[in-house]
């Protein structure tokens, strides 16, 4: 039965559905060969994206993710990373509205070059990281077909960090 699942399930949509402990099932769904997930503002948070970075020790057939939403602040950065090193198919990333912080540059920066010739699209709006000088440059860099891959805005004016 689970073969039969992973050859018929390519696309999951969790979207605002509240299921913040769940990281660890996330993670083990990712290695299941799911192609899209889209699991927008279910709020995952630090916790969750650690426990699905954990979870993450083979490689993925994710070619589309959407992570926006879930405040996971530098453990966002952390899990991309991983997903991106495991995930040669990967092409999109929402990763929008999720508190990263300046301090994840350089996690960003790494995962960026191991993606760069397959990374389409990768949206940063509303995220602090936003107004760092080197973002700049980070856009540049990263285009495809002459236009930027990295979409990004500032933050809302006033963001509430709703973990403990």
């Amino acid at each position: 039965m689970r073969s039969f699942c992973n050859l018929c399930l390519k696309f999951v949509c969790l979207t605002s559905f509240p299921c913040s402990k769940f990281g660890a099932s996330l993670g083990r769904f990712l290695r299941s060969g799911i192609q899209i997930l889209d699991v927008k503002g279910v709020g995952l948070g630090l916790n969750g994206f650690l426990d699905a970075q954990n979870e993450i020790s083979q490689d993925l057939s994710i070619v589309r993710i959407n992570i926006s939403g879930n405040a996971g602040s530098f453990r966002s950065a952390g899990f991309l990373s991983k997903v991106i090193s495991h995930a040669p198919k990967l092409v999109s990333v929402d990763a929008s509205s999720n508190w990263i912080p300046i301090e994840s540059m350089p996690t960003i920066c790494a995962f960026l070059k191991a993606g760069k010739g397959k990374l389409e699209h990768f949206n940063m709006r509303q995220n602090p990281l936003w107004n760092n000088p080197a973002i700049a440059s980070l856009v540049a860099e990263y285009q495809v077909n002459g236009k930027p891959n990295i979409l990004l805005s500032p933050p809302v004016a006033t963001l509430y960090d709703n973990d403990p």
